[in-house]
């Protein structure tokens, strides 16, 4: 387990544990990764209270597990941020190093069924509670730029991060309709104390994303479709 340091400059309670992404790369445990071709699988968020503008915090990381697999590392990591008043939030992150040549094939397949994936036609959305999520390119860049991540994975095959998407599902409420199932999310939403994602399929700056929302026992969840109806992403929210 490796500890350090660091100086928060942010306040935004909501999307406050997707911006300390920028945190991991001071982490000497965590530079063999530097610039490598990661897929994030699961993560997991538990946040006792937000983090303040102008406090200093203490981090560790801890290394859970790691398996060798064929042209790829799946790994799991624990990232525990804490202050004088104790632990303030926790994410457990899963994710893939995939090797160059595995990179090289899924980037080759990805260009090679480009004109499969615009030539099939778009599947009507009915869902009840549909959320549009519109993914700006230049905004995702901005976001790459500000959590400092240099996964090359983005901008050479323009996978849209995972994160990013989960932080378009928790501002989508403020501009939402004002009926009871938006008011219900937005309150889940603004107060959450766990966040889990669970990636099943890359998204991509081109793809039309669609998710489909429903609340259950205080659980707001989240299905994102892509515009072929392929499950990409479920987030859960309580």
């Amino acid at each position: 387990m490796e500890t350090l340091e660091f100086h928060w400059t942010q306040s935004d309670a909501q999307q406050d544990p997707f911006y300390l992404t920028k945190i991991w790369n001071r982490f000497a445990t965590f530079q063999p990764y530097h610039h490598q071709n990661l897929l994030l699988r699961k993560k997991k968020i538990r946040k006792r209270r937000p983090l303040s503008a102008g406090v200093s915090y203490h981090a560790e990381l801890d290394c859970r597990s790691k398996r060798e697999l064929k042209h790829m590392t799946h790994c799991c990591y624990q990232l525990t941020v804490a202050d004088t008043a104790g632990i303030a939030i926790e994410i457990v992150t899963e994710f893939v190093v995939i090797s160059d040549v595995a990179n090289k094939r899924d980037t080759a397949g990805v260009r090679a069924g480009a004109s499969q994936r615009e030539a099939r036609p778009q599947p009507a959305i009915n869902y009840p509670h549909a959320l549009r999520l519109k993914i700006e390119w230049p905004r995702v860049l901005q976001y790459l730029e500000d959590v400092e991540d240099d996964n090359p994975v983005h901008p050479q095959t323009k996978i849209v991060p995972g994160d990013y998407v989960a932080m378009l599902i928790l501002q989508y409420w403020d501009g939402a309709p004002a009926d009871s199932f938006s008011t219900e999310a937005k309150a889940i939403t603004e107060s959450y104390t766990a966040i889990d994602l669970k990636f099943k399929q890359p998204m991509y700056a081109g793809d039309i994303l669609v998710g489909e929302a429903e609340i259950e026992a205080g659980q707001l969840t989240v299905t994102v479709y892509n515009q072929f109806g392929t499950p990409c992403m479920v987030f859960q929210c309580r």
